[in-house]
């Protein structure tokens, strides 16, 4: 025997996320309960409204959890000077780094590239190294004389990955203050290290280093560096 309540005809009505605003078409029925808004993604209360109703309030929801912190090794007064063979100095305040675990992830790829289609020397090094574009040139022609289709495909597959890694890679755009950078104070970038909230960021073996210069967005090339300064200028430091 059916309930005669599961008869009822659904009696449609519009009521207004809590937060955003936005028109929400439900069944009465539904009146008092939580849902996700179809428009933010926030909870909002379902309600049937009348004339002189207002919306029900939803009680704020837990803080945001904290932005991860860098560890500092500085401080935010640290600077790194250099000069270059072409007389220009440079009064560096951040330097552009990657997340390692995504560069290791894309070298591994790109190491597996190269078995796959035997003898190509390793990839491995920085995203968007020319080396790196030479390489998968090669690997498509060596698709089109390979004799199995399916690891011609697994190549082409591949390549495409990697280089859809690479591409989001580059547009992750990060800065980190110098007195951040661990090891700043070597002449070696792939030394140079960021911790963050259990993460590690690393120079991605480019020939470039991008880096801010008084907030001006420059790039140079390492092997042109011809005097090098850092000042650390932390208390630490000083003590």
């Amino acid at each position: 025997m059916s309930n005669p309540s599961d008869e009822l005809e659904p009696n449609t009505v519009v009521c207004q996320c809590q937060l955003c605003s936005g028109g929400i078409e439900f069944d009465a029925r539904q009146a008092g309960e939580t849902v996700a808004c179809p428009h933010c993604g926030s909870d909002t209360i379902l309600f049937v409204p009348t004339a002189d109703q207002k919306p029900p309030v939803i009680a704020p929801s837990a803080q945001p959890p904290p932005v991860p912190q860098s560890i500092w090794f500085g401080s935010e007064a640290s600077v790194l000077e250099i000069q270059l063979i072409s007389g220009a100095n440079l009064k560096i305040k951040a330097v552009r780094l990657y997340d390692a675990a995504e560069l290791n992830e894309i070298s591994a790829q790109k190491a597996y590239a190269a078995e796959l289609f035997n003898g190509s020397s390793s990839p491995y090094g920085a995203i968007g190294d020319p080396l790196w574009v030479v390489f998968a040139t090669t690997i498509t022609r060596k698709i089109e004389q390979t004799k199995s289709r399916e690891m011609a495909q697994n190549g082409v597959a591949l390549i495409q990955k990697i280089a859809a890694r690479e591409q989001k890679l580059r547009e992750r755009v990060e800065f980190f203050p110098v007195g951040q950078i661990q090891e700043i104070e070597n002449t070696i970038p792939s030394l140079w290290t960021v911790l963050r909230a259990g993460s590690r960021f690393v120079h991605s073996e480019e020939e470039f280093i991008t880096v801010t210069d008084t907030d001006v967005v420059k790039k140079f090339r390492w092997s042109c560096v011809e005097s090098y300064n850092y000042q650390s200028n932390s208390p630490r430091a000083e003590s």
